[in-house]
C-alpha cells in the first residue's frame, strides 16, 4: 500500500492528497494567514504535517497495531503547532457509551471510561468545541462545566466517569466517519463519531484562531480514518471467511505474542480445541451450504462470547482453538463446556433454521424439527483443554552448579507448540472416551498430564 503526498489519489482514507485544495485558507503551504497576528505566533507549521504523516507512516511496521504510535504522532503534532497541552484521544465504543484510550492495545474494558458533559455532547452531536467561542450558547458553556467534574449518571454497563481534573477543556472535537461501512469497532453504522481528542491546555491566541483549529482537526480526522482503513484491511486479512474468526496464520502469531505476555506478568495461560464432529454427512449428502452455515454459526458463538484479551482461531477444517488467559485449570474447565454449550446451540439452530431446499430428499429430520438422537445430521462438539501454570523465570547460571538442571519454578514454560499439542491430545482421548472435554496439564507434578474426561455429559455417537 503505497501512499504519497502528491495531487495522486492513492491508498485508504480521503486525506493525504490534495491537502493544499482542502486545507482552510489560513493554512496555506506557504506558512501565511489572513490573520497576521495568529500567524506569527504559531509553534510550528501545519502545513507540513501531511508530508510529516507520511514518514511515519513509512517507518511502521504494519503489522502491529498502529494505535499506540499514532496516539504519540498526534500529541506531538499538536504540542509542535499550537502547544497543546493535556491532550487525551480515545476510541468511541460501545455506541458512543464509552472511551477507549488509543494506547490500550488490547482494548481491556478497565480501560474504559463513560463521556459525560460537553465530550458526550461532542460524540452525539458531532460539533467542535472551542473555548470562548460566543457562538456555541450557555448550553454548551454548561456542559462544558460539567466535564471538569464528570457531573451525570453513568451509562449502563457502567464504566467510571471520565474527568478533566485540572479544569475544562480547551478544545474538543470528535472524529467523525462519513464514508459507509464500519469501524474496527463494528458497534454501529457510518457517519458517527469514532473518536475524541480533548486537548485541556491552550493559549488564548490559538483558541482565537478559529481557522487554524479547524483545519487542524479536518488533518487529524483524515489521518485518524486512514489509520482506521489500513487497520480495517487488516482485520479482513486476517480473517477466516467461513468462520469469521482469524485464520490459522494469524492465530498463531498473535497468540505467540499473547502467550508471551502472560508468562511475563505471571498469568496463567490455557488453550481449548474445539472440534465438531459429524460434518462428513453433510459433504456426502450435498448439504454444502448447510454445512457452511453450521461452521458459519459456530465460528459467530465463540467469537461473541469470548473476554477482551481472548483470541479465536480457525485451527483446521473442523477445529477451532481457542487461548484463554487469566485461567486455571478448574476455571478453565467451566468455561469449556460453556463452550460446548454455547457452540452446540448455535449449530442446532443453524440446522433447524434451515429452509427445506438445504434438506436431502429421505432425511430422518424434517426442517424445523430438532435433530432426533439418531440424526445422520447431529454435529457434537468435543473440547481439549491444555494449561500450563508455570511462569517465564530466568534460570540464573550463577547460583547453579555446572550441569545442574534448574528447578521446575525455572524451566521454562510450555510454549505455544506444546499447548497446541496437549489441547489437541485431550480433543482425541474425548473422541474416544466419547466425553465432551478432557484436559491436560502440562505443569511440573501434575498427576497425569492427560486426565479422564471430565464431561458429566457423554456426547452422542456420530459417525
Amino acid at each position: 500500500m503505497k501512499l504519497t503526498d502528491s495531487s495522486e489519489r492513492q491508498g485508504p482514507g480521503r486525506l493525504l492528497s490534495g491537502l493544499d485544495e482542502d486545507m482552510p485558507r489560513s493554512t496555506r503551504h506557504d506558512g501565511t494567514s489572513p490573520a497576521a497576528t495568529h500567524s506569527t505566533i504559531l509553534a510550528g507549521d501545519p502545513s507540513t504535517l501531511p508530508s510529516r504523516f507520511l514518514r511515519w507512516w513509512a517507518e511502521r511496521d504494519h503489522s502491529d497495531s498502529l494505535w499506540p504510535a499514532f496516539d504519540q504522532l498526534l500529541r506531538e503534532m499538536l504540542l509542535d503547532v499550537i502547544d497543546a497541552k493535556r491532550v487525551r484521544i480515545f476510541h468511541v465504543v460501545e455506541g458512543g457509551q464509552a472511551l477507549r484510550p488509543l494506547t490500550d492495545e488490547a482494548g481491556t474494558s478497565a480501560n474504559l471510561s463513560a463521556p459525560t458533559g460537553l465530550m458526550r455532547h461532542a460524540i452525539s452531536v458531532g460539533r467542535r468545541y472551542i473555548r470562548g467561542d460566543l457562538n456555541h450558547g450557555p448550553l454548551v458553556d454548561r456542559l462544558a462545566g460539567e466535564t471538569e467534574d464528570a457531573a451525570g449518571p453513568l451509562p449502563a454497563p457502567q464504566h467510571a466517569p471520565i474527568s478533566m481534573a485540572k479544569g475544562p477543556a480547551a478544545w474538543v472535537f470528535p472524529i467523525r466517519d462519513h464514508k459507509a461501512g464500519l469501524s474496527p469497532q463494528n458497534d454501529g453504522p457510518s457517519n458517527r463519531s469514532i473518536g475524541l481528542v480533548v486537548v485541556g491546555d491552550l493559549d488564548e491566541p490559538h483558541l482565537a484562531n478559529h481557522d487554524l483549529l479547524d483545519a487542524l482537526a479536518d488533518l487529524v480526522t483524515g489521518f485518524w480514518l486512514h489509520v482506521r482503513d489500513h487497520e480495517c484491511l487488516q482485520i479482513v486479512r486476517r480473517t477466516d471467511r467461513g468462520s469469521g474468526v482469524l485464520n490459522r496464520v494469524d492465530f498463531l502469531r498473535m497468540a505467540e505474542t499473547s502467550i508471551a505476555e502472560a508468562r511475563h506478568d505471571g498469568e496463567p495461560v490455557a488453550l481449548l480445541a474445539v472440534a465438531l464432529e459429524g460434518l462428513r454427512r453433510f459433504d456426502d449428502e450435498g448439504l454444502w451450504s448447510l454445512r457452511d452455515r453450521v461452521i458459519q454459526e459456530a465460528g459467530r458463538a465463540l467469537r461473541r462470547k469470548l473476554r477482551t484479551g481472548d483470541l479465536v482461531g480457525r485451527f483446521s477444517d473442523d477445529r477451532f482453538v481457542l487461548l484463554l488467559r487469566w485461567l486455571d485449570l478448574s476455571l478453565g474447565r467451566l468455561i469449556g463446556m460453556r463452550v460446548i454449550d454455547w457452540v452446540q446451540e448455535a449449530i442446532g439452530d443453524a440446522i433447524r433454521g434451515s429452509s427445506a431446499d438445504s434438506w436431502a430428499p429421505g432425511s430422518s429430520t424434517a426442517p424445523g424439527l430438532p435433530p432426533s438422537d439418531d440424526s445422520p445430521f447431529r454435529v457434537n462438539v468435543r473440547c481439549g483443554l491444555a494449561c500450563d501454570y508455570r511462569v517465564d523465570v530466568p534460570e540464573s547460571p550463577e547460583h547453579l552448579a555446572w550441569g545442574e538442571t534448574p528447578p521446575a519454578s525455572r524451566v521454562r514454560p510450555a510454549g505455544l507448540k506444546e499447548l497446541l499439542r496437549g489441547a489437541l491430545s485431550a480433543s482425541a482421548k474425548a473422541r474416544r472416551l466419547n466425553e465432551t472435554l478432557c484436559t491436560a496439564d502440562l505443569s511440573p507434578g501434575a498427576d497425569s498430564p492427560l486426565s479422564e474426561g471430565i464431561g458429566s455429559r457423554p456426547a452422542e455417537k456420530s459417525s
